[in-house]
């Protein structure tokens, strides 16, 4: 899952609250902006409240952060459109967000309380940390919810659960990237060592076991606890598996620390990150030792790069954000705000396909309208398969000699 680093900090720090957004507390909306100036155009009727679940503070507020932008961004431009139009109808989107705290027992009291106040679309928490906790407590209320976790998979689109949708691909979809980018990282066989926390290593871990295992690797798993600090004790136990590769992942917090360590102890030859930019860690590294950084990196991420070279569609974004953060965004920041940026139009369209604001079940059914032969075009081309995962492309990046080389992998067609 992806992580934020030093340049995510220097943004949030100049451009939390200014311009647009000026007018955000904890609640977020355009229309609430216009209700703060003495009246709002949208009336009792005209409006389709949806509520956000972010931890804008705790331990994850990097992701909670980029996840509220990615929201706020997304409600901007239906509203600036027009609203949702609905049987002759304009709608426009109220938004409130919610600190989650990166704290479960707080994500789930938030996601009570809107669940009481009516609402009946929710997006987040934005990671495994809470969100499994708070698909529980949204299960067979009526309500639609867009989560950020991965593990939580094995609950959504489980009966209870079919009004849930993940933001994050399959599983199996971005972890199978580790095998095209171990070859172009001229790894052909040996140890890979899997170094995960354990909370999220407990079900990320063995499935990336299997298919290396199936790949004709030698996977081993070593999980440390996610309060882990010091990571020579993990990554001494590492070192006498005698690693061809070491694969780690979660967050750049933990990962610049765990990875200077593998080069201090000469754990392996090669890393890979998951979720990191190939170049956030071993530049970090390199310029706090003064040196160049002489491991291969490798970087596994969830969603299409930021990279203005990609697409039409992609470089649009770019420049919607550009226009409403008045900042250029980085890699790690970008492929964090698609994660609801996308299903918040996807959400839109499914409800003027069904034509219904309110019906949920309806709306739900329209989603998967979206096929591969009929994607959703919006930052990214997005559907959502049976079991409710949306379906994106993968990237993965080699870091080597001072420089990041890209490979896409487009989505599968079925």
């Amino acid at each position: 899952m992806p992580g934020m680093g030093k340049a995510a900090q220097t943004w949030r720090s100049k451009h939390r609250f200014t311009g647009i957004l000026g007018c955000i507390g904890l609640i977020v909306a355009v229309t609430a902006c216009a209700s703060s100036s003495g009246g709002s155009s949208a009336s009792q009727g005209t409006t389709v409240k949806l509520g956000g679940i972010c931890d804008l503070s705790g331990d994850l507020e990097t992701f909670g952060q980029f996840c509220q932008q990615s929201l706020q961004l997304a409600v901007h431009e239906v509203n600036q459109a027009g609203g949702i139009s609905v049987g002759g109808h304009k709608y426009k989107i109220a938004l409130k967000v919610v600190d989650g705290r990166s704290d479960p027992t707080a994500s789930v009291a938030a996601a009570r309380n809107f669940v009481s106040e009516g609402y009946k679309y929710i997006f987040g928490p934005d990671t495994d940390v809470t969100s499994s906790q708070v698909l529980q407590a949204t299960a067979n209320t009526g309500v639609m919810e867009f989560a950020g976790g991965s593990s939580d998979q094995a609950i959504i689109g489980t009966p209870g659960h079919t009004l849930q949708f993940s933001v994050l691909q399959p599983n199996s979809q971005w972890q199978s990237a580790v095998l095209p980018l171990l070859k172009k990282m001229g790894i052909a066989s040996g140890t890979v060592a899997i170094v995960y926390p354990s909370d999220v290593g407990q079900t990320i871990a063995p499935q990336f076991a299997q298919i290396l295992s199936a790949a004709g690797y030698q996977p081993k798993q070593f999980l440390y606890p996610p309060t882990t600090t010091d990571f020579r004790s993990v990554l001494t136990r590492v070192k006498a598996a005698h690693p061809a590769v070491l694969l780690q992942g979660y967050s750049v917090q933990q990962g610049l620390p765990l990875t200077t360590t593998a080069l201090q102890l000469g754990v392996a030859g090669a890393v890979i990150g998951v979720g990191e930019t190939p170049a956030q860690v071993p530049e970090t590294i390199a310029k706090s030792q003064g040196k160049s950084f002489p491991l291969v990196w490798g970087s596994m991420i969830a969603e299409r790069s930021m990279d203005p070279t990609t697409t039409a569609q992609f470089g649009k974004f770019v420049r919607l954000w550009e226009n409403y953060f008045h900042l250029s965004p980085n890699l790690a920041e970008a492929q964090t705000v698609i994660w609801f940026y996308d299903p918040v139009g996807m959400l839109v369209k499914a409800m003027e396909t069904a034509n219904t604001v309110t019906n949920t079940t309806a709306i739900a059914k329209a989603l998967h309208s979206f096929t591969p032969a009929h994607p959703y075009q919006g930052a990214l081309t997005d559907w959502y398969n049976s079991r409710n995962v949306i379906i994106r492309g993968s990237d993965y990046g080699v870091f080597r000699n001072g420089r990041s080389q890209w490979t896409y992998l487009p989505p599968p067609t079925s």
